[in-house]
């Protein structure tokens, strides 16, 4: 039951502040911005999970009963510290394992998500490191490589197939600089850390996604405010959207093509105000508060009655 109510509470929490992205601030705040939001909401909705902090408890209330009632009354109402922690303990020990049995299958599942991520990251790396002497070009390194299918960078290394045209390489390298540029692939690593740590929550997966789109989202605005042909530019991301790259890398085919080309002819992106980004976070501030700071309840203290108005 415990775990239940965590995870109804980080899928509600994280499902919130996607909605609050998506209908708020997505297309109205800068792309470093809508990165940030969405690097973050995957700590912030487990932040938003664990059990509620208490900010107030009200005064006790004093309750004046008679000598004999009290005594009735008194286990009832104040009941001893080890009645308290037999509670505690009956609401939050699974007493069959069966918390423990998912715990350990979560971080069985987490742990080979990691590993493939891990190993996709050193088989990179390995390439990369056996091409450290190609000189730089646009402040990448470029490399042509016959088992490359479609266009991506790794770090500071970027892979192009061969047999490319002069104007789709040049557009492509512009596209992949800019990955570079605004250092993507530690987005990149990050969120694929946390979805993989989180993988069972689906929410997480999408706001990854979406993170994804922002990057392929802010380096096509590179490469078209550079004053690039627009059409030859979607003809050559329509040419290479069949193609496939691996998920710690930037691909040039990354995200979903035709809400690329509606991107690249917007205009108003990240034109929030100062009010409005003010509002926002007003908004988000109360949101956490409502999902982690709770109200305590008074403690409840029986008194008997004095002697004398026993008498009258």
């Amino acid at each position: 039951m415990t775990l239940l109510i965590f995870y109804g509470k980080f899928l509600a929490a994280s499902l919130m502040l996607l909605a609050f992205y998506q209908g708020v601030l997505r297309g109205r705040v800068s792309y470093m911005l809508a990165r940030l939001y969405l690097l973050l909401l995957p700590v912030a909705s487990l932040l938003m999970s664990w059990p509620r902090l208490e900010v107030y408890r009200p005064a006790p209330r004093v309750i004046e009963v008679e000598a004999e009632a009290a005594s009735v009354q008194l286990p009832r109402e104040t009941p001893s510290v080890l009645q308290a922690v037999e509670d505690v303990s009956h609401v939050y020990i699974d007493e069959k394992g069966y918390d423990a049995c998912v715990v350990w299958a979560v971080g069985c599942v987490s742990a080979v998500l990691l590993l493939v991520a891990l190993l996709y990251i050193l088989k990179m790396c390995r390439l990369r490191r056996g091409l450290m002497s190609v000189p730089l070009t646009a402040g990448c390194r470029v490399v042509r490589l016959q088992s490359v299918d479609a266009p991506f960078s790794f770090i500071d290394t970027v892979f192009l197939p061969l047999g490319m045209t002069a104007r789709a390489e040049d557009y492509i390298l512009r596209h992949e600089a800019a990955h570079v540029l605004h250092r993507h692939y530690i987005d990149v690593w990050l969120i694929e850390l946390l979805t993989r740590l989180l993988w069972f929550n689906p929410v997480l997966w999408l706001s990854r996604n979406e993170l994804r789109n922002v990057h392929e989202y802010e380096a096509d605005r590179d490469v078209v405010s550079g004053g690039v042909d627009l059409p030859a530019y979607q003809a050559l991301l329509l040419e290479y959207s069949m193609q496939g790259c691996a998920p710690v890398t930037n691909g040039f085919t990354q995200s979903f093509v035709r809400r690329r080309f509606s991107e690249m002819r917007r205009v108003a992106w990240g034109r929030m105000g100062r009010m409005g980004k003010v509002a926002s976070a007003l908004c988000l501030l109360v949101l956490f508060c409502s999902f982690t700071l709770t109200v305590g309840e008074a403690e409840v203290i029986a008194k008997e009655l004095e002697e004398a108005h026993s008498a009258d």
